[in-house]
This record gives structure tokens, C-alpha cells and sequence, in this order.
């Protein structure tokens, strides 16, 4: 999730790069450049990989339940998340020491609750049909021509 290396490698040997917890321009930029730049190197079209989103994703009607909901589900990921990656979603890593701290002693309600609303919004695609549609055509489809998408077997209800 971090890159550059892995990133340049799938688009070096693999058949495609499937990257998880990307929700920004910024972020997909800097995975397709590395992903172009193995593929270069290995004399391989970048647009014949297989390239997806693997993402946090909750729409409803109900914006506020589908956000809420998101931010939840963010709080269980961000340890997962090394800290460049985090960065290049504008959020300082430092600034989630203590939600990491509160994970570490235990504490999990703590830990979901130190995930603000905007840590959350920033690290999902989450709210109505509409948001969510919006956040995709603005974040992440602009930097690849082609992606293609996986959906969990069972959906979240």
C-alpha cells in the first residue's frame, strides 16, 4: 500500500495491481506513475494491467448512517495504513498516534472514537448514491483509463 518499489514491480512482473485504501487523486497519481514506470521498464503497455480500487465503500440514502458507518470501518484500517500513504491523503500520520495507542492498550471504543468524521471521510467513499459517484469521478477514475472492479461477496447491510 505504501510503494514506490511494490507498485513499480506489479507494473514490472504481475498481471495488474489491486491498491487498497487509496481515496485521493493525489494518492492514485503517484501508484499509477509508479505502476507506468515498471511497466516501462519492463517494455510492458501499463493499459493492458489489470488496476483496481479496493475501497471502503458505504452508500444509503441516508448520508449520515452510511458516513458513520464508514468511519468505523476506517478506524479498524488505519493501522494498516503506513504512513506514506496516509500523508498522501493530506492527514499527518502523527495526528493518529493516539488512536494507534488506544487500539495497542486495548481500548477499541476509545480508538473509534478518536476517528473524526473528517479522518473518516477522507479515508472512504461513503453518503448518498450521489456523494459517492461524485467522490469516484473526482478522486480516483481520472488517473487511469481503465480500472476494473471487485465487490465483496456479501455485502454490508
Amino acid at each position: 500500500m505504501g510503494g514506490p518499489r511494490s507498485f513499480q514491480l506489479a507494473g514490472e512482473i504481475a498481471d495488474g495491481l489491486h491498491h487498497a485504501l487509496g481515496y485521493s487523486r493525489v494518492n492514485y497519481e503517484y501508484v499509477m506513475e509508479n505502476v507506468k514506470i515498471g511497466a516501462h521498464k519492463a517494455g510492458r503497455d501499463w493499459r493492458e494491467l489489470d488496476l483496481a480500487a479496493w475501497v471502503v465503500w458505504v452508500v444509503s440514502e441516508d448520508a449520515k448512517a452510511a458516513k458513520e458507518t464508514a468511519r468505523i470501518m476506517v478506524a479498524f484500517y488505519l493501522g494498516a495504513m503506513p504512513a506514506s500513504q496516509v500523508e498522501r491523503h493530506g492527514i499527518k500520520y502523527e495526528s493518529l498516534q493516539p488512536i494507534f495507542e488506544a487500539f495497542g492498550a486495548g481500548d477499541v471504543q476509545k480508538a473509534v472514537d478518536l476517528t473524526s468524521p473528517e479522518i473518516g471521510e477522507k479515508l472512504s467513499i461513503s453518503g448518498t448514491p450521489d456523494e459517492c459517484v461524485a467522490k469516484l469521478k473526482q478522486e480516483i477514475l481520472p488517473t487511469v483509463s481503465i480500472i476494473s472492479w471487485r465487490l465483496s461477496p456479501t455485502p454490508i447491510s
